[in-house]
């Protein structure tokens, strides 16, 4: 069993660490964490839900799921990142949260796809083989974020919308970088 570390000693830990999500408890607040997870949770009714949380950075959707009643699952291809949620949720979320390194297959009830596409894909050209492939990984429903306009190309809100065929829960101005839309996708439903 772990303890929860003490403020003082959270606040030794994180202190001098670059935080792109804000936890309550962080030194930093760079990102809109809260509301983008304030957004997306009215849609869902998380208890016993399975939730693949793509690109999770230190897990702050993938906490927030599991205080919700979900079994979360965070992925990132950075194990700096997964070492830190690891230590976030063994020393301060106290969540049982799964975090790895390689992608998960298998299908899940709500995919996470927060912030990611812009980082390999600026102009948004394959945003439509994205949105595709993590449709057919949930069984209900794709939350996105993204920067809008593209960092790169023309492609215009109309073109985006059309790529995700979703509805657009949210638009706003990341405290960061660029204003960001957040979209509800629907799943296919497709169990692998």
């Amino acid at each position: 069993m772990t303890t929860r570390w003490t403020d003082e000693q959270i606040a030794q830990w994180a202190r001098g660490k670059y935080w792109f999500q804000s936890f309550p408890w962080c030194p930093v607040q760079r990102a809109d964490s809260a509301f983008v997870w304030n957004t997306i949770a009215p849609h869902v009714a998380w208890p016993g839900k399975t939730v693949l949380d793509i690109g999770c950075n230190y897990g702050y959707h993938c906490f927030a799921a599991a205080k919700a009643g979900a079994v979360a699952t965070g992925f990132d291809t950075d194990p700096r990142s997964i070492e830190m949620a690891t230590t976030i949720r063994d020393h301060i979320e106290l969540q049982d949260v799964r975090f790895v390194t390689l992608r998960p297959e298998e299908t899940f009830d709500v995919v996470l796809y927060l912030s990611v596409q812009h980082q390999f894909d600026p102009d948004y050209s394959r945003l439509e083989e994205s949105v595709g492939a993590l449709r057919h990984q949930a069984r209900e429903t794709v939350f996105v974020e993204l920067i809008v306009p593209p960092l790169e190309g023309r492609r215009t809100q109309r073109d985006i919308e059309a790529a995700l065929q979703g509805e657009m829960l949210a638009i706003y101005r990341h405290k960061v970088r660029g204003t960001r839309a957040i979209y509800k996708v629907n799943g296919k439903g497709v169990d692998a």
